[in-house]
């Protein structure tokens, strides 16, 4: 079938024709994005996600899949809004208001009993980790539908950073560059100008307790230890909750708690690459070594919906690492 075919039907949910699409679209050789926008323009009901789309057309599947779901959670929403205000409506006055302030008490015991719990570190969170330990937060990061590894989780660091290799070796043309005169300073009170700074999706955790973000990262051409530094613009924006002890970090998402685990080994060899980098030992930046794996079509073909093709391993994936492992 071809995408100008999938047309979404009267009360047909944005949902079901998102994963409709997006079953079409995997069978496609060669996908370009503005016909993607266009085919999903003619057949969207939709308007607010329309307009949007319009406005601002995606430049990736993983973008347009992101902004699909926004739409969807409003539609549901709107759903549940409009189906609770008919079952108030049909009431007492006194049954209304004795439902809404139980409505009321439950979310606010959900929102509590979740906070406590995702800021909550446990013992089995230090499954896996060698104590006693002083070891910084480092984690596999998912940038630009590429695993990255040496990202340092900083609470200090001020901006998100990425160096000028892993730039590179993610294929992002310089010209998406936009220019920044921050100057900003390094680990060993030195200070760098920036290359320039790019809006770039970032995915944290695992289906289904992920979430999803559009940052901006500060490219940097300098001796780096770590392929990348998640900073407070980052930890901030997504409520995040780390524990070095248990390297660990945790965060609210709207199907539980998420959890991204840190690699002790990695942290420790950064650590000593860091070191030697300050003290000139080494001149420049090691290589980065870039595969990539093949897709799973099989894997593909049997999702049900576009949210979890989202967030399944069905997509180009990288490993950016160090030489000097």
């Amino acid at each position: 079938m071809g995408l100008m075919q999938v047309i979404q039907d009267k009360g047909e949910t944005l949902r079901e024709y998102m994963s409709s699409f997006n079953r079409a679209t995997l069978g496609i050789k060669n996908l370009q994005m503005p016909l993607v926008v266009t085919a999903l323009l003619s057949g969207l009901r939709n308007h607010a996600f329309r307009a949007s789309l319009s406005k601002k057309p995606p430049e990736s599947m993983t973008e347009l899949l992101r902004r699909g779901e926004e739409y969807i959670d409003q539609e549901e929403v709107l759903k549940s809004t409009r189906a609770d205000r008919k079952s108030y409506e049909s009431g007492s006055k006194k049954r209304r208001r004795e439902e809404k302030k139980s409505m009321s008490d439950k979310c606010n015991r959900w929102r509590v009993c979740r906070r406590r719990r995702f800021k909550k570190f446990e013992e089995n969170d230090l499954n896996g980790v060698s104590l006693p330990h002083d070891d910084a937060l480092v984690i596999t990061g998912d940038i630009a539908d590429f695993d990255v590894k040496r990202v340092l989780v900083d609470t200090g660091s001020t901006a998100n950073v990425l160096s000028w290799d892993a730039f590179t070796a993610l294929k992002m043309p310089a010209d998406r560059l936009k220019s920044v005169n921050t100057p900003l300073q390094r680990f060993g009170g030195g200070i760098v100008i920036p290359e320039g700074v790019i809006d770039l999706p970032v995915v944290l955790g695992k289906y289904p307790c992920c979430i999803s973000l559009i940052t901006p990262f500060l490219i940097v051409r300098a001796p780096m230890a770590y392929n990348s530094i998640y900073g407070r613009p980052i930890i901030n924006a997504v409520e995040v909750v780390k524990s070095t002890q248990h390297q660990s970090m945790k965060f609210p998402t709207s199907r539980g708690v998420g959890v991204v685990k840190g690699d002790q080994l990695t942290s420790r060899r950064c650590y000593v690459d860091s070191i030697r980098t300050e003290v000139n030992l080494i001149s420049e930046v090691k290589p980065i070594v870039l595969e990539i794996k093949k897709k799973d079509h099989e894997q593909a073909h049997r999702f049900k919906s576009a949210d979890e093709l989202r967030w399944s391993g069905w997509r180009r994936t990288s490993v950016l690492n160090s030489v000097g492992r």
